[in-house]
């Protein structure tokens, strides 16, 4: 019970921490109060996420530059971690952002054109929500505060990478009640929607934490978050385009890339400072 202490604490803790403050303005469809809802999201996270990273340092003979080091929040090695998971994870979605590309250079009116419009046009406030304020908050929670608290707690660093990210798809399961109230779907089409939403931000957060973990920087989880935010979940057009054949080149040889890239470009060297792993395994 010692181990399973933590999670459950973990569990119950940081979900409620980001999504209690959302339901102050419960009445209301979310798009109707972004700001409000970033704000004390925001306020919350700032106040109590590090709190229990804090106290089991403290109790170990830890200060403020122990729980920052924790955190992610250095600078030895700040340029790399800006720079190489965002190559990563460009490389990764290397069909993706060809279908960007091609839609972007599409003229006018036609479908292409109208895939790359809809991916890049949104209202200023769902721009600051899913570009910048999200994955800031999320991966501050997720993986600075909620990995830092279990590896403080005696975690094993591969049940962290493997399991924390549960955690983070599972808080996205309170958008049911949005979806069926005041976007209109039924009970199925929300099921089948937070079914597909929980596998896909499960598997980014098994990347963002191994990033996380690896490199010992915060920034290396929040800027490939917004780019995945950015550029959408990966998608194949219809097997009628005339380009499918590149595209579908473009994915496989993106992933292969990907997988041969990955230990080497988190090669904990490569960031100036002490790999979170070696340290807590």
């Amino acid at each position: 019970m010692a181990m399973w202490g933590p999670w459950i604490f973990a569990a119950l803790y940081y979900p409620g921490l980001q999504v209690a403050p959302l339901y102050l303005w419960h009445a209301q469809p979310r798009s109707q109060t972004i700001y409000q809802r970033l704000a004390v999201t925001s306020v919350a996270a700032a106040c109590g996420a590090w709190v229990p990273t804090a106290r089991r340092l403290i109790a170990g003979g830890g200060g403020t530059t122990a729980l920052l080091a924790a955190l992610g929040i250095r600078l030895s090695g700040l340029p790399t971690a800006c720079v190489l998971p965002l190559v990563l994870i460009a490389v990764l979605f290397a069909g993706p952002l060809l279908v960007l590309a091609w839609s972007a250079a599409s003229p006018s009116g036609s479908v292409d054109r109208l895939l790359w419009l809809h991916r890049t046009r949104l209202p200023p406030a769902m721009v600051c929500r899913n570009w910048i304020a999200a994955p800031v908050l999320e991966e501050f929670i997720y993986r600075a505060c909620l990995i830092s608290y279990l590896l403080a707690a005696g975690a094993r660093v591969s049940t962290c990478i493997w399991l924390s990210p549960l955690l983070f798809g599972a808080s996205h399961l309170h958008h049911y009640y949005d979806l069926t109230r005041f976007q209109g779907l039924s009970a199925r089409a929300a099921i089948q929607f937070l079914a597909f939403q929980l596998s896909y931000t499960t598997v980014f957060g098994w990347l963002a934490a191994y990033l996380f973990i690896r490199t010992g920087h915060l920034v290396a989880a929040v800027l490939p978050h917004a780019f995945c935010n950015i550029v959408g979940p990966p998608e194949m057009p219809p097997a009628a385009w005339q380009r499918l054949r590149a595209l579908a080149a473009a994915y496989v040889l993106g992933l292969i890339a990907f997988f041969c890239l990955l230990r080497p470009l988190t090669e904990p060297a490569l960031y100036g400072n002490v790999d979170l792993a070696q340290v807590h395994s």
